[in-house]
Formats: C-alpha cells, structure tokens, sequence
C-alpha cells in the first residue's frame, strides 16, 4: 500500500530543495490525477482535498503542520508509479508553488468540489474524467516501466558514447 508520503519522498529525491509544502502538493495531486488516468486506480491511499491553496493531501499536511513529517519509504513505490512521478516532475517540476496553484485552481475537479465547499473531497472519478482529455492522457505506453528502462538504456549508451552514426541514410538501412 503507498501512501503520499511515499511518493513526497520520491518527489523530494528528484526535486531536493526546491520542494516547499505548496509545491509539495500541488504536484501530489497532479501524480494522483496522471496515475489514475493512465491506470485507473489511484496512485496513493489519501485522499485530496479542494482548499484555498489548491488541491492538499489533508492528512499530510495536518502532519506537517504538527511538527510530524511521516518517512516516506521510496522503496514503496512500483515501476509504474515510478514513471509516473517522472512524468509529473519533467512537466511541472519547473514551476514554482505559486503558479502550480494557479495552474490547479484552474483544473475542474478543484474548482468543481471547492464551489461545493472549502476542504471537500476531490474524486479520484472526476480528476479521471478531467485529465484524460489531456494530450498527453494516451502516451501512458510511453511512460510504462518497460518503456522507461529502454530510456535510461539509451541515456546511459549516449552518455558513455556507444552510438553508431551512419551518413547517408542508405548506411543506416544496412547496418540492420
């Protein structure tokens, strides 16, 4: 079972310091709502709610507010959820809190549970139902643990210089 405090810790490991609390969750949201909409099932067992500043994992944050910040163990997470939180840190990890909030604040499932009150519910049906009209809501092959591997596979080949370059083109065909 992962919790958000699994997937915090992930996110902290790719993002270090500059991971405040209000990045923090806007970015648990969007991990949730990315997982859900390419699996069907949510990512963590928290749920998110429609405050103020945007879509907060309540129970994380009364935590924090606390003094208490639970471990999270990154080892919890599969694969799948793995590529997941590398897909939400390469497309909004740049942002800073503030525009993550205005950025959420714009997405239905915030604004729809926020208008029926503050600290309500997000579901996981209605970030489903919003983000799979996304562009990117059919590249989950692409982000697939399978996938994923043969990316780093070719980033270290790259890396360490086993490439093959082959002018012209004719080359390259014959080389297969």
């Amino acid at each position: 079972m992962v919790h958000a405090s699994d997937v915090a810790a992930e996110l902290q490991a790719h993002l270090g310091s500059s991971l405040g609390r209000a990045k923090l969750h806007q970015l648990l949201y969007l991990c949730q709502a990315w997982h859900a909409t390419w699996t069907h099932k949510p990512l963590f067992v928290e749920s998110i709610e429609a405050w103020e500043q945007g879509p907060v994992v309540a129970a994380l944050w009364r935590a924090e507010q606390h003094g208490f910040s639970p471990a999270g163990r990154p080892e919890a997470i599969d694969p799948d959820a793995c590529a997941t939180v590398e897909y939400v840190v390469s497309r909004y990890g740049h942002h800073t809190g503030r525009s993550l909030i205005d950025l959420t604040h714009g997405s239905a499932p915030w604004r729809d549970a926020y208008d029926r009150g503050q600290n309500t519910r997000i579901e996981v049906k209605a970030m489903i139902e919003h983000f799979a009209q996304d562009e990117a809501a059919d590249q989950a092959w692409f982000w697939g643990p399978d996938w994923q591997a043969g990316e780093r596979e070719a980033d270290e080949d790259l890396r360490h210089g086993r490439v093959t370059r082959h002018e012209p083109a004719d080359d390259f065909i014959a080389s297969l």
